[in-house]
This record gives C-alpha cells, structure tokens and sequence, in this order.
C-alpha cells in the first residue's frame, strides 16, 4: 500500500479533505477484483478516518495505491496496514 499526499498550500485552498484510490490493471486484469480492493481500501479510510486526519492534517488530498499483485484474503489485513501507514507518518 502506497500513499500520495498533497499538503495544504497558502496559494491552494482545499475545503475539507479529499481521497481517491487506484488499483493498478497490471496486477488485476480482472474489473471485479480491481473494485473489491478500492471497496476494501474505501471503508479503512471511512472507518479510520480520525487516525488519518491526525497523522496527515485536516485539508489534506490524498491518493492511495494497492501495489501488491496479491488479493487481500481479509478486510482486517487491510486494515492493518493503513493502521500501520498512518502511525509511521504520525511519528
């Protein structure tokens, strides 16, 4: 799992926080398992999303990859790596 983030600039003004996600087609050919893992990546955001505000600021855009070639077996491994993501940037 990989993360872009783009900071709040004075010259920017970005109202609230902003998140998109990708799964990349070399990896997964297949268009349901694409969308299985933006749904999975989708809900860690929903359900974390205080953990994510305080490791990378309010008006933050942000952009999350899924780059392993390997389908998550669960939503809980998941999960723990964008625990873990947003914990190491908030040390």
């Amino acid at each position: 799992m990989r993360i872009i983030i783009l900071k709040d600039k004075p010259t920017a003004s970005i109202e609230s926080g902003k998140f998109g996600v990708s799964v990349s087609k070399r990896y997964f050919k297949r268009a349901v398992h694409r969308n299985r893992i933006k749904r999975l990546l989708r809900e860690c955001y929903r359900l974390n999303k205080e953990l994510f505000k305080a490791a990378f600021g309010e008006k933050t855009m942000a952009m999350l990859f899924w780059v392993s070639s390997e389908m998550p077996p669960k939503f809980q491994d998941v999960e723990a790596q964008f625990i873990k993501l947003c914990e190491t940037q908030k040390k």
